[in-house]
């Protein structure tokens, strides 16, 4: 009678691992309909970058309603974000921006236009009373 031969080690863990998997991908009656596959996990959230340059350099400058400091600034997530630059004496602007990564924004904002002031009329020379009979 031969001696069987004792199985240890790593024949017996690739053995184990082997018996996982099949059981995990469609072992046990399951068909391969039923197996969820692909990245079960969501993506991380991807976050753009917009950069303002505005003219006159010292305008302040807001982006869906918070106010920035910074040139540049971080958003969350890509698409479309509203900047606002506004200055005292210029007209303020709207913008909406598409972001898709790094967004650079030049706003160059108009003077407001001066009153025009009406010039005064000549003041009137006194005119003489008629003299004589008319």
């Amino acid at each position: 009678m031969a001696k069987r031969r004792r199985i240890q080690g790593k024949p017996l863990l690739v053995a184990s691992v082997g018996v996982a998997v099949a059981l995990g991908c469609g072992g046990g009656g399951k068909t391969f309909d039923s197996v969820v596959v692909g990245n079960l996990i969501a993506p991380p959230p991807m976050d753009g970058e917009v950069c303002v340059d505005p003219t006159p350099a010292d305008a302040s400058v807001t982006i869906d309603g918070e106010a920035v400091t910074d040139r540049c600034t971080v958003v969350q997530g890509y698409g479309p974000v509203l900047v606002e630059v506004t200055a005292p004496g210029f007209i303020a602007q709207e913008r909406e921006v598409l972001i898709d990564g790094v967004t650079e924004v030049e706003v160059t904002l108009a003077e407001e236009p001066k009153p025009v002031k009406k010039p005064k009329p000549p003041p009137r020379e006194p005119v003489a009373p008629p003299v004589g009979n008319l």
